[in-house]
């Protein structure tokens, strides 16, 4: 940083060491080059010198202490006293080619070192105000062996960027970042290439020299050389705003500064889990047959870098690969190690405070994040499409997919550099061998020397666990089971009176008649290898276990089940088809004809309407009416019909004795009872 002055553009000198004076205490020039690049001119607190103060220019008159200034705004003219403290350097702009200063200082010899000097020592009069004459500038270039052109030229260098590396012979030629071809040639040129680098992001010479050749001929410019097109497809194809978006978000990320990965302070702080597929085939056991690429789903402590469990399995990632790593990394491994026979302890377990995964469905899945809550484990995940800070699981799979180089049926060739031709054909090894030959790697693994740690995995593991009151135990869950279960993946069913559907199956158990209710939904988990059984969250908390109602069917997997429907979704039963297409179509034509004679029955009593309204019968309202009109036209014509009045409705004549005792009661108010 520099100050600029009122009176000269060049700086003004310091009182104790000028700008570019080498004085007796001073390095010399060959024990400055090192730092010559990020030098810059002193700030200088003398008269003259100019700063800035709170957003305004001011210009140094006079110091009256070390810390008391007197300074004047170049603006209004008013003076005041200020503190050295609150004068802010005024910034100089960078230099306008940063690239053409001066060779590469791992490439400067002895002699041009003697020469530095030299010509340092003849300038050094005229590096801090004085003027340089002709006669001077002459005098100066015969002693140097150069022009006055040039010392003024170095001069000038000096006093603008304050760098002895300045005075330095540069090579000949061209200067780095210069171009030497016509600005209009490079237009056409990048004009051409540009659309090709959008599109694809791919650019050849071929396919675009003769366009550039025809608009150069256009201009009256000579066509630019196949070589000079190349370095431009080269030099604009890094470019991430030349190319495609999803390319050149991958051009950043490699010139992005990566941040170190987050660290752990202690042991099961921090576990990173991710799947990859493995870089060789396997065989099945029965026939030795060649069955794919399995994927490994691996877990490992970043604070201790020990690998903590890992999945084997031949299929895609999925809750219930994350859940089976989990669980193989928290229980303990002695039974399992003797199963599969392999060598070595493994003696790392417990609980994870915090899984640091990726963005994919398996981990961001509501069962999966439930089940960990339940389990007292918290989620993190990295920013999307930045594997980068999934570093310490990345490079452990990197080591892991190298060392399956070895393995006969690898997928990489190391001697050619390429992928290995047929490796199928080459493999050896089963599921259950894959497994324990990774199981042999994670010991040698745990027993080697970490490099970041400066100690094996094994050491740093057991150095996490040592405190002053002895040696402190993993803690791990109590049920195997029920970890497991919270992991899994899950539904929402009601529990009803039939039980529970899930997968078009049914699940019925006595347990389930206190869980009965239509209105609520309840979590049912399901292991996709085994659907013969479901387990039903409580409300109080653990899990019922309920069977399927096929009692007589064998345990089979959920992609076993779905391969079976999908199979009876594909049987084609020409037969059944045909006889359903037939009743469909017979009732379609009954409803039609039913449909027609309700519409001809509505237009003959609209026609009967119609001529009753008139007074005549109009034999052309309807061709029905006319056809009806004609084939009665030969029957005689009915006589009306005499309508004859209904007698009124007479009632049967009342019984003497009851009439006599009728009339007898009009005329005496005494009351009496009638007897039959």
């Amino acid at each position: 940083m520099t100050t600029k002055h009122a009176r000269s553009s060049t700086p003004v000198p310091s009182d104790t060491h000028p700008v570019g004076h080498v004085s007796e205490c001073a390095p010399p020039p060959s024990a400055r080059l090192a730092n010559s690049r990020r030098s810059a001119v002193d700030i200088q607190f003398l008269p003259g010198a100019q700063f800035d103060l709170d957003g305004l220019t001011v210009e140094l008159s006079h110091c009256l202490s070390l810390d008391r200034l007197v300074v004047r705004d170049l603006k209004s003219g008013h003076t005041w006293v200020t503190t050295r403290t609150e004068l802010r350097p005024i910034d100089t702009p960078p230099p306008e080619s940063p690239t053409d200063r001066g060779p590469a200082l791992e490439n400067v010899t002895e002699r041009q070192l003697e020469q530095l000097k030299e010509r340092e020592e003849a300038l050094r009069p005229y590096l801090h105000g004085k003027e340089l004459s002709g006669v001077d500038a002459q005098r100066l270039a015969r002693k140097l062996g150069v022009t006055g052109r040039t010392v003024r030229r170095w001069l000038h260098r000096y006093r603008r960027y304050g760098d002895a590396t300045e005075l330095l012979p540069r090579p000949p030629g061209v200067r780095r970042g210069q171009l030497a071809l016509d600005p209009a040639v490079d237009a056409i040129i990048r004009h051409a290439i540009a659309p090709k680098l959008r599109e694809s992001g791919n650019c050849s010479v071929r396919s675009v020299y003769e366009l550039i050749r025809g608009d150069c001929q256009a201009i009256g410019k000579a066509a630019p050389a196949k070589s000079t097109v190349l370095a431009r497809i080269k030099s604009l194809n890094r470019n991430p705003e030349a190319v495609p978006a999803e390319v050149g978000r991958q051009l950043r990320d490699q010139t992005r500064l990566v941040r170190g990965s987050a660290e752990a302070m202690k042991a099961l702080a921090r576990v990173e889990i991710d799947h990859t597929l493995a870089d060789t085939h396997i065989v099945d056991a029965r026939d030795r047959g060649p069955l794919g690429r399995p994927w490994l789903t691996i877990a490992i402590d970043v604070f201790t870098r020990v690998i903590l469990g890992f999945i084997l399995t031949l299929e895609s990632p999925s809750r219930l690969s994350v859940a089976l790593c989990l669980r193989h990394a928290i229980f303990p491994k002695e039974a399992w190690l003797k199963q599969i026979g392999a060598v070595g302890p493994w003696p790392m377990f417990g609980r994870p405070n915090c899984i640091y995964t990726d963005n994919g469905p398996e981990f961001r899945s509501p069962s999966f994040r439930m089940g960990c809550k339940r389990q007292r484990i918290e989620n993190d995940w990295r920013p999307v499409r930045t594997p980068r800070y999934g570093g310490t699981v990345e490079r452990l799979i990197g080591t892991f997919m190298r060392r399956m180089r070895l393995i006969p049926g690898n997928t990489f060739n190391e001697i050619l550099g390429k992928r290995s031709p047929y490796p199928a054909q080459q493999a050896v090894l089963t599921l259950e061998d894959l497994e324990r030959w990774i199981t042999n790697e994670v010991t040698a693994y745990h027993n080697e020397r970490h490099t970041s740690l400066r100690m094996s995995p094994l050491a740093a593991w057991e150095a996490a666990w040592q405190t002053p009151r002895g040696v402190v135990v993993p803690p791990h869950p109590v049920d195997r089971h029920t970890l497991f279960t919270d992991l899994l993946p899950h539904a929402e069913r009601v529990v009803k009176p039939a039980g529970i559907e899930l997968h078009t199956l049914h699940y019925r158990s006595e347990a389930l008649a206190p869980y009965i209710n239509p209105g609520v939904k309840r979590v049912v988990r399901y292991d996709p290898r085994d659907i013969s059984s479901v387990s039903l969250e409580l409300p109080t908390g653990g899990h019922l276990q309920v069977p399927w109602s096929k009692q007589g069917w064998p345990r089979m997997s959920l992609w076993e089940w779905d391969e079976i429907r999908s199979r009876e979704r594909r049987r084609d039963d020409l037969a059944s088809a045909e006889v359903v297409r037939q009743c469909l179509a017979a009732n379609e034509a009954l409803i039609g004809q039913r449909i027609a004679e309700g519409q001809l029955r509505a237009r003959r009593r609209r026609a009967r309407a119609e001529r009753w309204r008139q007074g005549e019968v109009v034999p052309e309202v309807l061709p029905e009416l006319t056809q009806a009109a004609a084939g009665n036209a030969h029957r005689p014509p009915r006589k009306p019909r005499q309508r004859v009045p209904k007698p009124a409705l007479m009632l049967p004549p009342l019984p003497k004795n009851q009439l006599e005792v009728s009339r007898a009661s009009i005329d005496s108010p005494v009351p009496f009872e009638v007897l039959e």
